[in-house]
C-alpha cells in the first residue's frame, strides 16, 4: 500500500431528517450541496466536507452522546468573521445564537454550534500557544 493512500476524512452524520439537515449546512453554515438524495447527502464548505446520512430508528442507532456533544471540530483562519455570519442566520432559524467566541486555554478561539437535531459542531481558531 502506498503511504499517500489516504486522501481525506470525512464526518459522517445521521440525521432523522436529511432533507432538513441538508437546509441547515446550506442556509445557516454556508456549505454547498453536491449530493443530495432522501437518504444521503454530501455538503463541502472550501476544505471541509460532512456526509448526512439518513438515520433509522432501530436500537443500534440510540447512543447517549454525553453532556458535551460535539461532532466535529472545524479549524478556520478567522473565527469572529464567522460568528458574524452564522449566528444571524441561527437567530433566524429560531436556534440559540450559538456560544463563544471565546478564548480557550490551549490556544484557540472557539464558537459552538448547535445542529438541530442535538450535538454541536465547533469552530477553532488558533490564536496563540496552549497553556498548562
Amino acid at each position: 500500500m502506498s503511504e499517500h493512500n489516504i486522501v481525506a476524512i470525512t464526518p459522517y452524520l445521521q440525521a432523522t431528517d436529511v432533507d432538513a439537515m441538508v437546509r441547515f449546512f446550506v442556509e445557516v453554515l454556508g456549505f454547498k450541496a453536491w449530493v443530495q438524495r432522501w437518504d444521503f447527502a454530501y455538503v463541502q464548505r472550501e476544505a471541509a466536507a460532512v456526509r448526512i446520512g439518513k438515520a433509522s430508528d432501530g436500537p443500534e442507532e440510540r447512543h447517549d452522546a454525553g453532556p458535551r456533544a460535539f461532532l466535529f471540530y472545524l479549524d478556520v483562519r478567522d473565527v469572529d468573521a464567522l460568528v458574524e455570519e452564522i449566528r444571524p442566520k441561527l437567530l433566524a432559524a429560531g436556534m440559540s445564537g450559538g456560544q463563544g467566541p471565546k478564548d480557550q486555554s490551549w490556544g484557540q478561539r472557539e464558537f459552538w454550534v448547535p445542529l438541530p437535531e442535538g450535538g454541536l459542531i465547533l469552530f477553532g481558531q488558533q490564536i496563540g500557544a496552549a497553556t498548562p
